[in-house]
């Protein structure tokens, strides 16, 4: 029998693209599927897109108020009933073959933790722009690349159910690549199927769209979430090569995020 796979979908006020997401999960090629989705508090129409539904994969979960990204991820973990779990967002699309091959690839590759796969990046219309995260596939070539940028996607990561119980997300500036970096620190194998099997949505409510917190905040967010990092890892391991690089690395983003920072600053003085 195939192994359940629990698919996380947080949403907040996402009736603009969610039945296209929900959609893209249930017509899945895998079909043994727990679509779990836990509503942030919203006040739109999403709860009645989520309900007009009566596929019994369907689980909502609504939080009695607004818990946020963070507390609400560490929610849906506990709920998670699969041996795998998948992340999705509300204004993405997964191609239909995507948790068959990510479970596949997990159940013929033990040692591997999490996987991850490469997307295409769409526009609020549904027009393809370019493929993303196409670059560092390799489990050397991620975890070479880990302490110096984020090459994961995070709506498109599939990762042993266990694992996630176990570590969960903290709340930092990018708890996504807070998770990533602890599992490389503790010697995870993380892992990419070079194949775009998401469709990642850049519009204008996105956070990676929004080009003026972009320009000011990118680089320093990632400063931030490294030194968060390195202040919660045991001493002993702070001296590993993987851990010194991120140290350098985040000298490197607090030095140059500032830059931007001042930069961006001085851009929106003089446009006013």
């Amino acid at each position: 029998m195939e192994s359940l796979v629990t698919v996380l979908l947080p949403v907040y006020n996402g009736e603009q693209y969610l039945k296209l997401a929900i959609d893209s999960i249930l017509n899945q090629t895998y079909k043994n599927i727990d679509l779990l989705l836990i509503d942030d508090g919203s006040t739109d129409g999403t709860i009645e897109i989520i309900k007009s539904y009566a596929d019994p994969r369907i689980r909502l979960v609504r939080n009695e108020h607004n818990l946020g990204l963070t507390a609400t991820f560490n929610k849906g973990i506990d709920l998670a009933i699969g041996k795998y779990v998948a992340r999705m967002d509300a204004d993405d699309i997964a191609i239909n073959t995507r948790i068959e091959k990510q479970v596949n690839f997990l159940e013929g590759h033990k040692e591997v933790t999490m996987v991850d796969c490469v997307m295409e990046v769409i526009d609020k219309d549904g027009n393809s722009l370019k493929k993303y995260n196409s670059d560092i596939i390799s489990e050397k070539e991620i975890r070479r690349s880990l302490p110096y940028n984020n090459h994961l996607g995070h709506s498109s990561i599939m990762i042993r159910a266990n694992i996630y119980k176990k570590y969960k997300y903290r709340k930092t500036d990018a708890e996504d690549y807070d998770l990533w970096l602890r599992l490389a620190n503790d010697n995870h194998v993380i892992h990419k199927i070079d194949e775009p099997l998401l469709k990642y949505r850049l519009h204008g409510n996105s956070y990676t769209d929004n080009k003026g917190r972009k320009r000011s905040r990118g680089t320093l967010r990632l400063a931030i979430t490294k030194r968060n990092y390195l202040k919660t890892i045991h001493i002993r391991k702070r001296f590993t090569f993987f851990n010194i690089s991120v140290f350098f690395s985040m000298v490197k983003d607090y030095i140059v995020g500032y830059i931007k920072y001042y930069m961006n600053y001085n851009y929106l003085l003089n446009k006013n």
